[in-house]
C-alpha cells in the first residue's frame, strides 16, 4: 500500500507544478499586455495633444513610436486575445499614420478616438484578470 500511495502523492505533485506553471505564465502575459494597453493609450493621447496644439511634426514622431511599439509588442497578445482584435488594432494603426502623413489630422483623431476605444474594450473584458471576471 505505501508504494501506491507514493505514486498517487507523485502525480498529483507534478500535475500541480505544472497547473502551477501554465498559470503563473499565464499571468504573466496577461499583466504584461494590460501594461501595453496601458503604454499605447498614453502614448495615443499624447499624440492627440500634439494634433491639438497644430505640432504636426511632433505628432508623427509619437505615431512612429506607437507603431514600434505595437510592433514589439503584438505578438504576445495572440496567445489567447481574439485575432480580430488584434487586426483592427493593426488597421487602426495604419490608418492612423496614413491620416497624419497626408495631413489628414480630423480622419486620424477620429481612428485614434477607436483605437483608444478598442484599447478600453481589451482592457476591461479580453484580458481575464480577477478583477475582470467578476
Amino acid at each position: 500500500m505505501k508504494h501506491k500511495k507514493s505514486i498517487t502523492f507523485r502525480f498529483v505533485l507534478t500535475v500541480s507544478i505544472i497547473f502551477a506553471v501554465v498559470f503563473i505564465l499565464s499571468l504573466w502575459i496577461q499583466i504584461r499586455t494590460y501594461q501595453d494597453v496601458e503604454k499605447l493609450s498614453e502614448s495615443l493621447k499624447e499624440m492627440h495633444t500634439l494634433v491639438t496644439a497644430e505640432e504636426y511634426e511632433k505628432s508623427l514622431e509619437v505615431y512612429y513610436d506607437i507603431r514600434d511599439l505595437w510592433d514589439s509588442h503584438k505578438d504576445r497578445w495572440y496567445y489567447y486575445l481574439n485575432h480580430t482584435v488584434i487586426k483592427e488594432t493593426d488597421l487602426c494603426i495604419v490608418r492612423i499614420g496614413a491620416y497624419l502623413e497626408n495631413e489628414q489630422y480630423g480622419d486620424a483623431m477620429a481612428e485614434e478616438a477607436a483605437l483608444l476605444q478598442l484599447l478600453h474594450e481589451v482592457k476591461n473584458r479580453d484580458i481575464p484578470l480577477p478583477h475582470n471576471m467578476v
